[in-house]
């Protein structure tokens, strides 16, 4: 018989009412159920109603021993480098540090900046992001839920200045260095699974990460393009704060998706836009994409039909 889960703050799914669970007590639990062997089936009833839980063999039924899979829906930023496996041992770790030497410079611009959109609430020292995993030839970004506007602002503005910062690292480096940074990026929104790793810090899988994966390794994900997986164009409604004018230069009315995504109105220095960028062939699905196209402190963030 296992011990009641302790009280703390709920986890949010989508459709179902919030579950308060500790999450380290519910990763602990999974893991202590699936090495006697377990059955995955919907809850019909009880707090965990309408969603999948890991019921141990030889249950009676009873919804009180059986687990809900962690997971929430989140916003997905994969950074892939382009020509990794034709790159030595020793070009790969040159690449990884300048990598991360540039996520940390978009992080830092991120958390420093200063707008309309962050007026009601303090700026933050922590990472823009919620969770992050180092791929070797890239790395994996997990942002907050989608409906928060903060969240999703976060995650494409952290793409482009991450590009930007990989577009002014190039510019110091002189003619043929080893470190030189050439990378392709995509975002999704999707469901994330929680797990823990041997080192006991969070892990993530699920479809928005396979999605992205699959976007990035499309045969037009060419490099210095960030794609955009369309459920965030299509999610995304029309904020203040968010998106100001359309590319024409009109004014989204309420409700209506906006192209500009940062910058009080179209110029050249700050603006940020997204472009129908079709359907993308993977080895599995065919994607509908939009690119994340513009400027960015005088950065061209290039179009993907460039």
């Amino acid at each position: 018989m296992r011990k009641a889960p302790p009280k703390t703050k709920a986890v949010p799914c989508k459709g179902i009412a919030s579950v308060r669970i500790d999450q380290n007590w519910l990763l602990d639990e999974t893991r202590d159920i699936l090495r006697k062997g377990a059955s995955l089936v919907q809850s019909s009833s009880g707090k965990h109603a309408g969603r999948l839980v890991l019921r141990p063999f030889g249950s009676d039924g009873d919804q009180d021993s059986s687990l809900p899979i962690l997971y929430d829906e989140r916003c997905v930023l994969i950074v892939d480098l382009v020509g990794w496996s034709r790159r030595t041992m020793e070009e790969q770790y040159a690449l990884v540090e300048s990598m991360n030497g540039a996520f940390l410079i978009a992080n830092r611009q991120a958390v420093s900046e200063v707008s309309s959109f962050r007026s009601s609430r303090p700026l933050h020292s922590r990472p823009v992001w919620d969770i992050y995993k180092g791929t070797g030839d890239g790395a994996i970004f997990v942002f907050g839920k989608l409906v928060d506007p903060t969240s999703v602002r976060e995650a494409l503005l952290f793409s482009a200045r991450t590009m930007s910062a990989f577009h002014r690292h190039n510019q110091q480096l002189a003619e043929g260095a080893v470190n030189t940074l050439s990378a392709r990026m995509a975002l999704a929104y999707g469901r994330v699974y929680l797990t823990r790793g041997l080192d006991g810090r969070l892990d993530v899988l699920g479809d928005a990460i396979n999605l992205c994966a699959r976007l990035v390794g499309s045969q037009r994900a060419s490099a210095g393009t960030i794609l955009v997986e369309e459920g965030i164009y299509h999610r995304t409604m029309v904020s203040a704060d968010m998106y100001y004018r359309n590319e024409d230069g009109s004014n989204p009315r309420a409700g209506q998706l906006s192209d500009f995504v940062l910058g009080t109105r179209p110029s050249g220095t700050d603006f940020l836009y997204f472009q129908d960028d079709g359907y993308h062939e993977t080895k599995d699905r065919t994607i509908r994409a939009y690119n994340l196209a513009g400027r960015l402190g005088g950065i061209e963030i290039r179009r993907a039909s460039q």
